[in-house]
């Protein structure tokens, strides 16, 4: 078990900074290109909302909800709990995730997508967990971190701590 230590990884201010550089870099690959922006629920839900909000071209937006959780823990398998509520064929699309560790839903949703008939597919992580997969297709990276358990800015513990302006430590819980 874990919990939130009171150590702030990242600041509000940092996270914005952030969240305005990865805009700027969409901002200048989808110039004069219309987007379909997919956020991953629940944890990337903040992260999107504040992206979308400086991104400079149309764009619509929709979610997927993929799971490997049971209530007794991680599966390791992963299913589609919910999926787009649109059409994606000949649309370039945009995958924002909130933390990236092992890669293994980037690599359930990028055929998913495709065989939806999706022009183009790229992954936005807010944050990407050190030691993750060397050869993860990730086009845009806010900031890579520790290989620990965070929570805030849509990121829980248990459902808690996702309304956090900033993003906590978390340490295990002591016996």
């Amino acid at each position: 078990m874990f919990q939130p230590s009171g150590e702030t990884l990242l600041s509000e201010a940092e996270i914005s900074s952030g969240v305005a550089r990865l805009a700027q870099a969409i901002n200048q690959d989808y110039l004069g290109k219309e987007l379909v922006v997919i956020g991953v629920l629940k944890g990337s839900v903040l992260f999107m909302a504040d992206l979308i909000r400086r991104l400079r071209m149309p764009l619509r937006c929709d979610f997927l909800r993929i799971s490997s959780y049971t209530r007794e823990g991680t599966s390791g398998d992963l299913r589609l709990e919910f999926d787009l509520t649109q059409p994606i064929a000949g649309q370039h699309v945009l995958v924002l995730e909130d933390v990236v560790d092992t890669g293994k839903t980037l690599q359930f949703i990028l055929p998913h997508l495709l065989s939806k008939g999706a022009a183009s597919v790229r992954f936005c992580s807010l944050l990407k967990k050190r030691g993750s997969p060397a050869g993860l297709a990730l086009d845009y990276i806010g900031f890579e971190i520790q290989d620990e358990y965070v929570v805030g800015y849509g990121m829980d513990l248990d459902g808690l701590y996702r309304n956090l302006p900033w993003i906590e430590l978390c340490r295990p819980t002591k016996p």
